[in-house]
């Protein structure tokens, strides 16, 4: 059995159920708005963030770089792709943040990592092995906490529905 992820315009969405209609080894399991999906992401992401926060994880500002990086890697489903350090910068303000790093450290940051997570590498940026490993930390602590507060999520949407 396959899973597909289909984004279908609103006004096509009735044409598209009565094709699947037609096809009976296909069924629709889950559907939801774009604004569902971006608002649970808002959340999972504010809170995440306020935890690496509060538990001392962004010791550097060039640290939020590997959360930006992470998401962009598609560790998360569904999460929005920041083409710029200023998008990424400008969605932790509409989220609350201040006292965020500026775009030029986001943007050295990023250009610095080579790899792919979670065997991202440094070589401009100056890291040791032990650097090396915090750097990839950030984002594994990022995700870990993203996780958890999307489990959180998911729980009171299921005691409460």
């Amino acid at each position: 059995m396959k899973t597909v992820v289909l984004q279908i315009e609103d006004s096509a969405v009735e044409n598209f159920k009565a094709l699947i209609h037609l096809c009976p080894s296909i069924e629709i399991v889950e559907e939801y708005s774009e604004l569902e999906v971006r608002k649970d992401f808002d959340i999972c992401m504010a809170e995440a963030t306020k935890t690496l926060r509060d538990n001392k994880v962004l010791r550097k500002p060039s640290d939020y770089a590997y959360i930006m990086q992470v998401i962009n890697e598609k560790q998360i489903a569904y999460a929005p792709y920041f083409l710029t350090p200023d998008a990424f910068l400008d969605y932790l303000k509409d989220l609350g943040f201040k006292n965020i790093p500026g775009r030029t450290t986001i943007y050295d940051t990023k250009n610095g990592i080579k790899g792919e997570y979670p065997k991202w590498t440094f070589p401009f940026l100056h890291a040791d092995d032990i650097e090396t490993l915090r750097r990839n930390n950030v984002a594994r602590q990022f995700l870990s906490a993203y996780f958890k507060a999307q489990r959180r999520l998911s729980d009171r949407i299921s005691d409460n529905g």
